[in-house]
């Protein structure tokens, strides 16, 4: 467990929780994996212009970039240098990609689980509704404590989801090109060599994350060309510098 400070601002969205930044934090170096990680840039909060942005993240040093799409999967990268507005590649090969893809599909499929079997209930109860008597009044109310239980499992074992381990897919520098990362005024695009392995457009409104070279990383989205629903840069802070 890494002593990370991690606090999310009132009124940010809250795309990281601190199992995740501990996950995350595990792969950086080591001269990094005790800073503090303070929130630079939210785009609930500071606007979706790149001229905010780039004054919100400007000089502040190594980042953590992070993505949610509207399908819930968290992904981002590892920014090993001040994000800057410029002409051309930079970074070094201690960047990486990742994603919580799995953590987002699991937690779907059991939700979707759990909303079946509340379905076929429902299915169930109103099927026999005709037949019900006096004598069934409290088995009816039984069955509907059950349905009760049932939905609330829904939110339960999605919690217990999230708390699963390894979750995380990280994808370091493949050393095949340097095309680590490329910001100016109308995007954000992490990877290069044929596709992104991550992009954002200039609204912080529509991505794209494709398989990369730079990275050997699948797309990071469980859709190539996605919609954003929140996006944020954070700093690692070196208190005692």
């Amino acid at each position: 467990m890494w002593v990370t400070g991690f606090k999310v601002p009132e009124g940010a969205r809250k795309i990281l929780n601190e199992s995740m930044v501990d996950e995350i934090t595990s792969y950086l170096p080591i001269v990094l994996a005790l800073r503090r990680w303070q929130l630079s840039y939210c785009s609930k909060l500071h606007g979706i212009s790149f001229g905010s942005f780039y004054r919100k993240v400007s000089g502040k040093g190594p980042s953590i970039l992070v993505v949610r799409d509207t399908d819930g999967v968290v992904f981002g990268a590892f920014i090993s240098e001040s994000i800057r507005n410029s002409a051309n590649y930079y970074g070094t090969g201690e960047m990486f990609v990742f994603t919580y893809k799995q953590l987002s599909n699991n937690i779907k499929q059991t939700v979707n689980k759990n909303i079946s079997n509340i379905s076929e209930f429902n299915q169930t109860y109103i099927g026999t509704s005709d037949f019900f008597s006096e004598f069934a009044v409290e088995s009816c109310t039984k069955d509907k404590q059950n349905k009760t239980n049932l939905e609330g499992e829904v939110e339960q074992n999605t919690r217990e989801t999230q708390k699963l381990k390894s979750r995380l897919s990280v994808f370091p520098w493949s050393g095949k090109n340097c095309f680590y990362i490329y910001t100016d005024n109308s995007r954000i695009a992490i990877g290069g060599g044929g596709s992104y392995s991550l992009a954002i457009d200039g609204e912080f409104f529509r991505g794209w994350s494709s398989p990369c070279s730079t990275y050997d990383s699948p797309s990071l989205s469980n859709r190539e060309d996605f919609l954003v629903n929140a996006f944020q840069v954070w700093t690692l802070v070196d208190d005692y510098q």
